[in-house]
């Protein structure tokens, strides 16, 4: 449900298929999430693939780095 929340806005400000990344780190007083890890820069994306296939590229990260990469289909 969250999730869904958030859909609208992001859409609104950046538009299907593009990536909406936080400057910041997470903190408490984040709005978009339940339990932010307060060491993590997050990202959100609405992503359409009513017309098209899509795909993601992230870059190379250093051994002792991650992403986490959820979709939700909604």
């Amino acid at each position: 449900m969250l999730y869904v929340q958030t859909f609208e806005p992001t859409l609104r400000a950046v538009g299907a298929n593009n990536i909406q990344s936080e400057a910041r780190l997470a903190d408490a007083k984040s709005e978009v999430l339940v339990r932010p890890n307060v060491d993590t820069l997050y990202s959100r994306a609405a992503i359409d693939l009513s017309h098209a296939n899509v795909v993601l590229s992230v870059p190379e990260i250093s051994a002792n780095r991650f992403y986490v990469v959820p979709f939700y289909d909604l």
